[in-house]
């Protein structure tokens, strides 16, 4: 005879993908269990100020006109120093969902997630947490577009079609859409199409991950390593390739190992 465990624990070694975002992505709680400023960690890292510290230094020294996020999910978390160094931020994303509560966020209305104590933290780390405010309506003004995107076509963007980018970031997404080693050399393609000649990718994630949790929901992605991940940006004729990673806390909604950030230029 089953029992509710049982039947609990069968639910969650159903793991979801692709087409299923649309309607299985809780964007809300995934807010709340990943970013939300009570955490002692924030997504996969452990120590939050390592977290900003973490993406900050790899963005350092990035400057253009443009930077695209591919994959943004509900979060600006990560680009919050780019507004220091490109005049227009532009977002994207793959489930509707998100882009609403990127919309809503740009829009300043009253419920909506609270990104204050990173913009706190990171003009702190500039040097100036006092200007935390100001750097927040600057990064709302610069925040010029959203839209919807899918890594796996070739033209992410589809059916948009852009200038090319000085800067293509992609965080926690890349290895999420894809079902095999030949898919993830295939988007990584995919991805730095979008960039000018010279332009920079960042694409940060976590090492060998084949399942993440938001609200009950398991997920597939694919688990790579460092060589795979290499392999596939230099495939895709980038060069100049930096490599950041950090361990990532023992966590109940994922089963990654590292966290990493990848730099390389085009």
């Amino acid at each position: 005879m089953s029992t509710n465990k049982d039947s609990e624990a069968q639910y969650e070694q159903v793991l979801h993908d692709g087409e299923e975002y649309h309607s299985l992505f809780d964007t809300q709680a995934y807010l709340k269990e990943y970013y939300r400023s009570d955490l002692p960690h924030i997504g996969y890292v452990e120590n939050r100020d390592e977290s900003k510290l973490f993406t900050y230094r790899a963005l350092s020294g990035v400057k253009g006109e443009m930077v695209l996020d591919l994959g943004s999910g509900p979060s600006i978390n990560n680009h919050i120093s780019a507004a220091n160094w490109f005049n227009e931020l532009i977002f994207s994303d793959f489930t509707a969902s998100n882009r609403e509560a990127l919309q809503k966020w740009k829009d300043g209305e009253m419920d909506v997630f609270d990104w204050d104590p990173a913009f706190k933290h990171v003009a702190g780390l500039e040097g100036d947490e006092i200007m935390w405010e100001t750097d927040k309506e600057n990064f709302r003004k610069k925040m010029t577009d959203i839209y919807a995107c899918d890594v796996r076509k070739d033209n992410p963007l589809h059916p948009v079609i852009c200038e090319p980018f000085d800067c293509v970031t992609s965080f926690f997404c890349l290895e999420q859409a894809c079902g095999d080693g030949t898919d993830f050399e295939q988007v990584i393609k995919n991805v730095s199409s979008l960039l000018k000649d010279g332009g920079v990718l960042i694409l940060g994630n976590v090492l060998d991950e084949t399942r993440y949790k938001i609200g009950g929901v398991w997920f597939r992605t694919l688990g790579v390593g460092k060589e795979t991940i290499i392999k596939g940006v230099e495939k895709a004729g980038l060069r100049d390739i930096k490599w950041y990673s950090c361990q990532t806390p023992e966590v109940q909604f994922s089963d990654a190992t590292d966290m990493y950030v990848l730099v390389a230029r085009k």
